[in-house]
Formats: structure tokens, C-alpha cells, sequence
């Protein structure tokens, strides 16, 4: 596959399959969406926008999905990404552009037009990894997929304390989406809600593992801590409270 090519053909209603094989079917759709952003930029530096909301309307991925397929992107040398001004405003946000790797051993990136990109084959050969072992990449440990499906069973049953004996219809594709260490964190999150809390020994294995609710979790989790961050800037150390 030659990601030039893809490019070449600009936005179409869905993804390309080929894209999708290769980073994954979220990056597939978040880089659909970019060509689109890229083609319709007036940025003289190709640089483009779109907000969090606009992310979640247009693509139908949470926003924690769309973040982490940007950086996979990123991580690959597809997309650039700039903390700068919104056009025409004095607001600062993360801007998008494709970029062009000459070669590995050169770190000179160049913006070029939807239609220029080309991908070497050596570079198309390093982001050919299969996405099912996404889940064992990120955690580092080169196991074979039994050994992963043995962790993740014990993993639900000591975060539920319940006995399951075998892993749900499906779970291979949360596998796809979540590492090991992003599921546990997920579980943690659901075992310490009140509504789930009150339901754990009643919960169905398939529902626990389903990848919409470890997205779901996760994105609980993140605003929770966004919501302390805003509490620390607003209230500080506590100082104000010897004013009183």
C-alpha cells in the first residue's frame, strides 16, 4: 500500500481499508476526516483545526479515541502536530498537518499538499505491525495471544472478585482498541462507581470487556481528572482559606 496513493483519491464518505489495516480503523477514519480539514485549510502553513466536539460529531469516536489515534499518527510520521493560534483569534489549541520523512536517519520534516506525501517502503514495512497486538506492544511484553487472553481473564476476576471462567464473545476486539494496562485502568474506574459498584456480581463478562465501556471508563476517568486539575488552579494551595 502506498499511503500517496490513498491521499491522492482526497476524502471519501467512509475510510480506506488499506489505511485501516495498516494504523488501525480509528486512525483510518480520524486521517479521512484530516484530508478533508487539509483540503479545506486557508492556513498558508498547512496547519489545520477542529474542535474536540466537532471531532465526536463528524467521526462517531469518543474524544479520547480520536486523541489516541492523533498520536498514533504522530508517532508514525504522518501527522505533525503545533500548539498555536486559531485563526483570527488569540486563542491557543493543537493544529494538525501532514508531514514528509525523507528517511529514518533525517529529522527535516517538510508540510506538503494532499497528493505530494509519499511513504518509503521501508517506512510502509515498520507500520505494517498487526493492530490485534497493539494490546501487547504497549505493555512491552512479546507474549503469545494465549498468555494475553490468561492475563486479561484473571485481570477481570481480581478487579470483580468474581470466578469467569473464559473470556467473552468479542473481547478480541476491545484487545484491538486497549492495552492491558489501559483495560485494568478501565476496570478500576467501574469497580469504583456507585451504579456499577451496586451491580458488579451481576454484570455480564461481555458487557465488562466490551470496548465501548472501557472507552467509557476511560473518558469518566480523564474528566475526573481534568475536573481536580481546574479544582488545584482554582482554590491553589489553600491559602485563601486563612483569609477567612
Amino acid at each position: 500500500m502506498n499511503v500517496n496513493d490513498v491521499l491522492k483519491a482526497g476524502v471519501s464518505a467512509g475510510y480506506n481499508v488499506d489505511i485501516a489495516r495498516e494504523f488501525g480503523i480509528n486512525e483510518a477514519i480520524v486521517l479521512n476526516k484530516l484530508v478533508y480539514l487539509h483540503q479545506m485549510a486557508k492556513r498558508s502553513d498547512g496547519f489545520t483545526w477542529y474542535t474536540a466536539k466537532d471531532w465526536e460529531k463528524h467521526t462517531a469516536l469518543s474524544y479520547y479515541q480520536v486523541n489516541k489515534a492523533l498520536q498514533h499518527l504522530v508517532d508514525k510520521g504522518i501527522v505533525e502536530v503545533k500548539n498555536t493560534y486559531i485563526q483570527s483569534t488569540t486563542t491557543k489549541a493543537k493544529h494538525y498537518r501532514f508531514i514528509l520523512e525523507t528517511s529514518k536517519s533525517e529529522i527535516e520534516e517538510t508540510s506538503v499538499p494532499i497528493g505530494s506525501l509519499e511513504t518509503s517502503k521501508s517506512e510502509i514495512e515498520e507500520t505494517s505491525k498487526s493492530v490485534n497486538n497493539n494490546a501487547i506492544n504497549n505493555a512491552n511484553n512479546i507474549v503469545s495471544n494465549s498468555e494475553v487472553d490468561k492475563k486479561l481473564l484473571d485481570l477481570l476476576n481480581q478487579k470483580t472478585k468474581r470466578n469467569f471462567r473464559m473470556l467473552p464473545r468479542g473481547y478480541k476486539e476491545t484487545l484491538k482498541q486497549f492495552s492491558l494496562k489501559e483495560i485494568e485502568e478501565a476496570l478500576d474506574v467501574l469497580v469504583e462507581d456507585d451504579w456499577h459498584k451496586g451491580k458488579i456480581h451481576e454484570l455480564r463478562s461481555d458487557y465488562l470487556l466490551r470496548a465501548s465501556t472501557v472507552d467509557n471508563m476511560l473518558s469518566k476517568r480523564k474528566k475526573q481528572s481534568e475536573d481536580m486539575a481546574d479544582l488545584d488552579e482554582l482554590y491553589g494551595d489553600g491559602e485563601w482559606l486563612n483569609t477567612l
